[in-house]
């Protein structure tokens, strides 16, 4: 957006910024899926902070997990932002303003470092991986048990009757998650670690002037999890907002495999995979959700390139049980954007 305006008058927002000595002149920044908004607030002549905004209960629900993972990363070394006020009960929040230089504006205009910015983000994982122990990691929510974890489903309930233009049958999500159990049931144990959920260049930023693993800056990390480490790399190789180049997804997934044991290779791959689809399917069911529920009809511009990614994914051998139950349902991932039907929903529950 970048629309220079004020924050929306309040008093409350007003008492909050006026106590940290801010005025409500503002930048509204662009913001992200959520309903959230972010606002650029100068302080001084060369310093400016953010100010978040959530506007409904969900969003300040993960205010409190936004700072203890903010804490725990900058514990550690990593560039999260510094929390400087919160009112938890009106949703509010400023934070470090980690500037403009984000990966995914960089990778627009500078192609010639792609690969460079990629192999940050990687090492940044790796970092994560390596520094955080997996007995303060474990203190967060597991990553089976949250709305990521779950929402491959989403392809059944939400993406499946508009693209067929016809209403589910009874019971078909059960159906396709005996399908999906048997399949991750047949999966090595994965290494875990700390799990980052939104792990795309839009949400790192370049910060130069700082060292190794702090020159990437992270934001958007409220949701982070304890689960399979290689979902992060999903995010980052096989992203929905842009075409990744093979030869780097195939360098950053051979410099992550290199020191591993065979078994810890075979397994990294295979969860590679699967949470890639189990990525894909969340993502294409979300779209249509968001559509339908807030309007968000921007976002099925991502069915696209999801579908030719999903279609990609399902001739894997491993997957073959799951391509059959689509096929069966009639359902074929093309990259077409299906017509919105609200009346088609009957199983929307995830």
């Amino acid at each position: 957006m970048n629309i220079s305006e004020k924050v929306e008058s309040s008093d409350l927002v007003n008492d909050f910024l006026g106590k940290n000595g801010l005025s409500s002149q503002s930048v509204q920044i662009a913001g992200d899926w959520a309903q959230r908004q972010y606002f650029r607030i100068e302080k001084g002549a060369d310093k400016s902070v953010i100010l978040m905004k959530c506007l409904d209960q969900n969003n300040r629900d993960q205010m409190r997990p936004f700072v203890t993972i903010a804490n725990l990363l900058r514990k550690y070394g990593f560039s999260a932002p510094e929390i400087y006020d919160v009112d938890y009960e009106n949703g509010l929040m400023l934070l470090e303003d980690l500037g403009t230089n984000d990966f995914d504006a960089i990778i627009r205009n500078n192609a010639q470092q792609n690969e460079d910015l990629y192999h940050l983000a990687a090492s940044v994982l790796k970092d994560i991986k390596r520094l955080i122990p997996n007995d303060e990691v474990k203190l967060l929510p597991d990553f089976f048990d949250t709305a990521v974890g779950k929402g491959h489903v989403r392809a059944v309930n939400w993406y499946m009757p508009m693209v067929r233009s016809a209403g589910n049958r009874e019971g078909v999500a059960s159906d396709f998650l005996k399908v999906w159990k048997e399949i991750e049931d047949s999966l090595p144990d994965p290494d875990k670690g700390l799990v980052h959920i939104d792990f795309h260049p839009g949400n790192l930023v370049l910060l130069p002037s700082r060292k190794e693993k702090a020159r990437c800056g992270l934001l958007d990390f409220q949701g982070a999890a304890y689960g399979p480490s290689a979902y992060d790399y999903t995010n980052l190789l096989r992203d929905i907002r842009r075409d990744v180049q093979g030869s780097i997804e195939e360098n950053i997934l051979q410099a992550t495999l290199a020191n591993m044991g065979q078994d810890q290779k075979e397994s990294f791959i295979s969860w590679y995979k699967f949470l890639s689809i189990q990525f894909h399917l969340r993502i294409i069911g979300q779209v249509v959700k968001l559509s339908i529920q807030e309007g968000r009809d921007d976002l099925l511009r991502f069915i696209p390139r999801v579908s030719q990614y999903l279609q990609k994914e399902l001739q894997e051998p491993e997957f073959a049980s799951l391509k059959s139950f689509f096929e069966q349902e009639g359902v074929s991932f093309d990259d077409a954007i299906p017509n919105i039907d609200k009346n088609l929903i009957f199983e929307n529950t995830v």
